[in-house]
């Protein structure tokens, strides 16, 4: 009987490693572009994030396309089911999506009019803060994945209200250190993912 009830007892999504492999891949190589140019701005070519310079625009181009890369990431990584099922996912998922694409948005917006990317940027990064940070409570609850893997989202979205800005306020604008260490942040999810697809599937809540 109880191998019979537990034959028939509905089973939640199960996470999908092959996704989470190409997800995760996606996420750090974005975080490492984006780390780089970050750095690089800081330390030695400042003229990147210089609306006067002629590196200006290669670099929106480039940036943009890695928000993009990053997005697709990140929405592999709900697709994966790593996160679960149910309106709080939905809607963990939705804030932190819809938050990635206002930052490409900005991103490419900054090049066209610097004000209204600034705009923009301003409604981006904290819907990207409380995305991940709910987005990250999900897949803490979700019990799919293991260890320091499953607090990574959260850290993404609590660096923002922790460090990112009162960095930029010290800063009195973007404080481009804070901005390259956040990408370090997303390259441990990225390589979370890259843990988590290569481990025994196993159903989300399950035992």
């Amino acid at each position: 009987m109880a191998n019979s009830a537990a034959a028939v007892t509905p089973r939640r999504t199960e996470v999908r490693p092959g996704l989470g492999t190409v997800s995760g891949a996606a996420v750090i190589g974005a975080a490492l572009a984006q780390g780089i140019v970050g750095l690089l701005t800081s330390v030695a070519y400042p003229q990147l994030a210089n609306p006067a310079s002629s590196s200006f625009g290669p670099s929106g181009a480039l940036l943009t396309a890695m928000h993009l890369v990053m997005l697709a990431g990140v929405a592999g990584l709900v697709a994966s089911g790593a996160a679960g099922k149910g309106r709080f996912v939905v809607l963990a998922s939705g804030i932190t999506l819809v938050g990635l694409v206002a930052q490409a948005l900005a991103e490419a917006a900054l090049r066209i009019d610097f004000a209204a990317g600034n705009t923009l940027f301003g409604y981006a990064v904290p819907l990207m803060a409380l995305g991940f940070v709910l987005l990250g409570v999900a897949v803490m609850r979700g019990g799919a994945w293991h260890g320091w893997h499953r607090f990574t989202p959260l850290l993404c979205g609590l660096y923002v209200p922790v460090v990112l800005i009162p960095a930029f306020a010290i800063a009195h604008g973007p404080s481009f250190p804070a901005l390259a260490v956040w990408q370090l942040f997303f390259l441990l999810l990225g390589l979370a993912m890259l843990s988590e697809a290569r481990l025994p599937t196993k159903p989300i809540g399950g035992r």
